[in-house]
């Protein structure tokens, strides 16, 4: 699966949606799930802190797109161990590090103020 924001496309692993009140405001939410060993956490950072390119994101899998506007307020961005494999008596359990941003769609009047320079 990938996601394209500005020019660029990217790998995730896996995309999460929901809703979670932040700011007051019961919002839609989308988790993006990205291998640790493939992404900066820096880089990261500073692609989702920037609305320009949030704005607009891209959701590409296998043969079909979906187009998400406005999830450009960061929620929470953190690393977790994900269980990949089963512990069995053969093999120990195997864990990946991966990082998991998720990102709050602007509410509908947040939006129209935005439209008038209020905000």
């Amino acid at each position: 699966m990938k996601i394209k924001m500005g020019l660029e496309e990217f790998e995730v692993v896996l995309i999460n949606g929901g809703n979670q009140n932040f700011q007051g405001q019961n919002r839609d939410t989308l988790e993006f799930v990205f291998k640790k060993d493939e992404y900066n956490m820096e880089f990261l950072y500073d692609l989702f802190s920037n609305e320009m390119i949030t704005q607009n994101i891209v959701i590409i899998d296998d043969e079909k797109t979906y187009y998400k506007t406005d999830y450009i307020l960061k929620i929470s961005m953190e690393v977790k161990g994900v269980k990949i494999e089963e512990e069995t008596p053969e093999s120990k359990e195997v864990l990946e590090e991966r990082i998991f941003i998720k990102m709050g769609q602007l509410s509908y009047i947040e939006k129209q103020l935005s439209k008038l320079n209020i905000v």
